[in-house]
């Protein structure tokens, strides 16, 4: 009686692992890119961060304003205006 116990559990187990390579996908490998072909795929551009909602753009796409001290870069018109009025409050 355990003998066939122990032998339905080894043909099931058996019959899982052939289905599921049969029918789940395996598991995938992720190949970090190449430099040449990282470069490309930001255009070989710099981010800057928005000092307002911490989003990363790319400097061709920020709009930029020209502070006392700094140059500072925004993702949208929302948050450079945001950051006007925050910075003309005294904050």
């Amino acid at each position: 009686m355990i003998i066939r116990l122990i032998i339905f559990i080894i043909l099931f187990y058996l019959l899982y692992r052939i289905a599921k390579l049969l029918f789940l996908p395996g598991e995938k490998t992720v190949k970090p890119l190449p430099k040449a072909h990282q470069e490309n795929l930001a255009g070989g551009e710099d981010l800057v961060e928005d000092p307002c909602c911490h989003t990363y753009i790319p400097i061709s796409d920020a709009l930029s304003w020209k502070g006392p001290d700094k140059t500072h870069y925004f993702c949208s018109p929302t948050c450079l205006e945001k950051y006007r009025k925050n910075y003309e409050n005294g904050g």
